[in-house]
């Protein structure tokens, strides 16, 4: 999308180098991090999801996921992509962080405030609370609020193509 953008007549030279073409279940290690890549289309075309970031509070490891994407734009393959993405993406397990790509609180957004809400209540917690990223409970709830919201996409893209929508 970056190269189709600076193509463009007039259009500025944003792009930034390609270092590297990522294909699905490909994984780049950094350090002890060992980072697995997977194609998430439906929302934004080439978009990849972030499995096996390791996050650690007071020593405990947690593992964090950044979904690239849900949901979707408009389109019948558009939502049926979805539903792929969502389901790919409930089936990662364990997962207790989500290091979101956009953040903004509900009700719109993540339950509980993304990424910078859930940063900024650090400075209120106390020693033993738990720390406001690790959140399995939200992160469960939201995949399979996806899927649904995913599965409803596609019944309503299906109603537009019959001329019912």
């Amino acid at each position: 999308m970056m190269e189709a953008f600076k193509a463009r007549p007039g259009a500025p030279d944003v792009a930034p180098k390609r270092d590297m073409v990522v294909k699905e279940r490909d994984h780049l290690d950094l350090g002890n991090q060992h980072l697995i890549f997977h194609q998430t289309p439906g929302h934004t075309p080439g978009v990849l999801t972030t499995e096996g970031i390791v996050v650690y509070d007071n020593g405990a490891p947690h593992k964090a996921i950044l979904w690239g994407g849900g949901g979707y734009r408009g389109g019948l393959k558009e939502a049926e992509q979805s539903v792929q993405t969502a389901n790919a993406v409930a089936a990662i397990k364990g997962v207790e962080v989500n290091l979101q790509v956009h953040s903004w609180a509900e009700p719109v957004g993540y339950p509980g405030g993304g990424v910078n809400e859930r940063i900024l209540m650090l400075k209120n917690r106390k020693p033993g609370d738990p720390h406001p990223m690790v959140d399995a409970t939200t992160w469960n709830n939201w995949v399979k609020r996806a899927q649904d919201e995913a599965v409803k996409s596609v019944a309503k893209e299906r109603e537009k193509a019959a001329g019912k929508g």
